[in-house]
């Protein structure tokens, strides 16, 4: 039917033309399914004409705060509850630090349930899902930690020099390795707003910076397990 734009009823004696758009949606990677047997492969280049990837929300940046505005307007309007204008302070941060599995889905219903309980005009973090507030908190938890032990720590530079471009371009690895492709969480392991992560990052992709190993030794002394924050200039 979708190569050849026409069907046959069951029982029919000749085929029926048809003109149709098919949309098709997953959160699966289907070419990477239907490489390793999973998906229909012909399936798949059947349907794979136009393809429009959507990241998920988490890799989205502030339009999580221009989707909880308009959630918030929506939700006054249905509700009664137009006296609620917006997010407090606290509640924006914590909407900036959550990771949202549950993408769109998971911030309306979290609008909504705040806009339930809230008593005042704007959506504080008091009626916010437990696990939203909780990333807030640990985040907090980490930086204090951090500028507490910030003061002693040391990175002491080799006799022969390191090229800052590949000390740089290691930690922007790392910190994705470890926040698992997670942007935002890189650049908070880097001191870094998420917009000054992808700078960095987007400056060394175009200039074809490759990670390569090093013939030196590079001996890095530590008077704790921490390494100061690599900070913009």
């Amino acid at each position: 039917m979708l190569e050849e734009g026409c069907f046959r009823r069951v029982g029919g004696l000749k085929d029926v033309n048809f003109r149709a758009r098919v949309i098709a949606a997953s959160n699966r990677d289907l070419k990477r399914e239907s490489e390793a047997g999973i998906f229909r492969l012909d399936l798949y280049y059947r349907l794979a004409v136009i393809q429009i990837d959507i990241p998920p929300l988490r890799q989205r940046g502030n339009d999580v705060l221009l989707l909880a505005d308009h959630f918030i307007k929506a939700y006054g309007i249905r509700s009664g509850r137009r006296d609620i204008s917006g997010l407090t302070p606290e509640a924006t941060r914590a909407f900036q630090r959550h990771d949202w599995l549950g993408n769109v889905r998971e911030l309306r219903n979290a609008i909504e349930r705040a806009m339930i309980f809230e008593e005042g005009n704007m959506i504080s973090t008091r009626y916010l899902p437990h696990d939203i507030v909780t990333d807030l908190e640990d985040q907090s938890s980490r930086r204090t930690h951090m500028s507490v032990v910030d003061q002693d720590a040391e990175v002491h530079l080799p006799q022969e020099g390191i090229s800052l471009d590949e000390v740089e371009t290691s930690l922007l690895t790392q910190a994705l390795s470890h926040s698992g492709g997670n942007k935002t969480r890189a650049a908070e392991l880097l001191g870094l707003t998420r917009d000054q992560f992808r700078y960095r990052l987007k400056k060394f992709r175009e200039s074809n910076i490759q990670r390569r190993t090093h013939s030196k030794s590079v001996q890095v002394q530590y008077r704790q397990p921490y390494v100061r924050n690599l900070r913009s200039a």
